[in-house]
């Protein structure tokens, strides 16, 4: 998946394996056109989580809006924490489950931090979200 022609660019593929949470992480999330973030949000929760990608279900109305290669600014939460955001790129649709993985293409450190958290307390290895 990429760019081809000259630039011949395209994303890495990663065999990350996603945990199930145990706790979906509620988010808001925008679509980003012309490196401005979409004036509506939309609602989902991450409900697998690795240390680069997410699945993240929504409505199928949200989702039908979605395509691949989109690159969207998550907010964990409700979005009332402006501080807690990364930004992502849409991988995948499914729209069997409702669902779209994303991989993680921004995340300052204190959002690794809570991912982190997150993968280690569901997982019995105590992966780290890759804060290196």
């Amino acid at each position: 998946m990429g760019i081809a022609g000259k630039y011949n660019l395209s994303l890495q593929q990663t065999s990350d394996v996603l945990l199930n949470l145990s706790e979906p992480i509620a988010i808001q999330y925008f679509a980003i056109r012309e490196y401005n973030p979409s004036e509506s949000s939309k609602l989902g929760k991450i409900v697998k989580l690795s240390s680069k990608t997410g699945e993240i279900i929504c409505d199928k109305s949200e989702l039908l809006q979605l395509s691949t290669l989109e690159n969207l600014k998550i907010f964990l939460g409700d979005g009332t924490n402006l501080e807690q955001y990364l930004f992502a790129k849409v991988i995948e649709v499914q729209p069997e489950s409702n669902s779209f993985t994303v991989r993680f293409t921004g995340v300052p450190q204190g959002v690794k931090n809570i991912l982190d958290g997150y993968l280690r307390r569901d997982s019995r290895e105590g992966k780290s979200f890759g804060l290196g």
